[in-house]
């Protein structure tokens, strides 16, 4: 008995026509494989678990009133200027409510350090009642108000 061989059909070289009734475009490389899994996993996890509620504490307003008094001679012109106040000379004005020379005024404030001077009849002094004082870029001293 003859035992008889298959031959194979030589293989034909691939072509690289474009199909003649359809635009062809190459097939869409899959980006799935190479997405880090962290970025799948998160939306499958978080679609489980229960959303948290959140309660929020009454909200409480951190300004505070400060009171700022100095004394001079009664009808005088007296203002506040400060780095809360830009330095403005003429923003902040005390009064003298008594008519005793007891000038003052309360500033809202946010909490941290302020410095400060007087402005009296046009003259820059510091607060005499103040115990904290530094020195500013003009070789004087400014007052030192903490909130």
């Amino acid at each position: 008995m003859a035992t008889s061989k298959k031959i194979k059909a030589p293989a034909k070289p691939v072509s690289k026509k474009v199909c003649p009734k359809t635009t062809c475009k190459p097939a869409a490389v899959s980006t799935r494989a190479v997405r880090p899994i962290a970025t799948r996993a998160p939306a499958k996890v978080a679609a489980k678990q229960a959303v948290p509620v959140i309660v929020q504490a009454p909200v409480v307003s951190p300004i505070k009133s400060v009171p700022f008094t100095v004394r001079a001679e009664p009808n005088s012109q007296i203002f506040i200027a400060g780095d809360f106040n830009k330095w403005d000379a003429a923003a902040n004005q005390l009064a003298d409510s008594t008519g005793t020379g007891v000038f003052s005024t309360v500033l809202p404030l946010l909490p941290g350090s302020y410095e400060y001077k007087f402005v009296i009849n046009g003259t820059w002094c510091v607060d005499p009642d103040c115990s904290e004082w530094v020195q500013n870029n003009l070789g004087t001293l400014n007052s030192v108000c903490k909130v």
